[in-house]
């Protein structure tokens, strides 16, 4: 049995999946679908009642879920991380906001409470039900991000600077600072059969091409 949204037609396609194993997949579609605001574009159900290939879609973000039918282990998290997770752009900060609180209230810990980052993002980190990590934010990956500089802070760098490639010295490009001013190129000394250098004659090759 498959189902499938009318959003399967009229989505892109996505380029990169994640795809997450649940020991309660049934459950977990459910619950994507509510709190995170995910739509389930195919599911096929498998013949234990769980799910043997699913597909969500939020916006451009594409996932797949699974039924856990082998006991897969799940990293513990050390501080604020387990090492990795999904992060999901939104629209706006109260968006952010909004996911949060819903996944707080449907059983989710929380990491990251909602705030905002010195480079200009607003986020937030929930691990859900079943342990797995959600950063959910208003930073598009692509889009311009910033850089730090001891003295002053963040630094906000445009993605036009930075892919622009260094502009060369005058120095560099043969001329010199002056405008118009052309150095004279310097002709290397050759030597006569017997060795005085005689500027601007071109050396006959000797033997063995020396």
């Amino acid at each position: 049995m498959t189902e499938t949204s009318p959003m399967a037609s009229t989505s892109r396609p996505a380029a990169l999946h994640a795809y997450f194993g649940y020991r309660d997949a049934p459950a977990a579609l459910s619950w994507l679908e509510r709190v995170f605001g995910f739509d389930t574009i195919t599911s096929f159900p498998d013949d234990a009642g769980g799910i043997l290939h699913s597909e969500l879609r939020r916006d451009d973000a594409a996932i797949v879920v699974f039924s856990d039918r082998d006991g897969y282990e799940r990293p513990p998290r050390k501080g604020d991380t387990t090492g990795f997770g999904a992060y999901v752009s939104v629209a706006d900060a109260t968006e952010v906001d909004a996911v949060y609180a819903r996944a707080l209230a449907a059983g989710a810990t929380g990491i990251w409470e909602p705030a905002d980052t010195e480079w200009g993002n607003h986020r937030c980190r929930i691990a859900d039900p079943e342990g797995f990590e959600w950063t959910f934010g208003t930073y598009r990956p692509g889009e311009p991000q910033g850089a730090w500089d001891e003295a002053t802070g963040p630094v906000i760098v445009s993605r036009a600077a930075r892919s622009r490639p260094p502009r060369a010295s005058p120095s560099a490009r043969g001329r010199s600072a002056s405008p118009g001013h052309r150095p004279a190129r310097r002709r290397a000394p050759t030597r006569s059969a017997g060795g005085r250098n005689l500027p601007g004659r071109a050396p006959r090759p000797g033997p063995a091409g020396r």
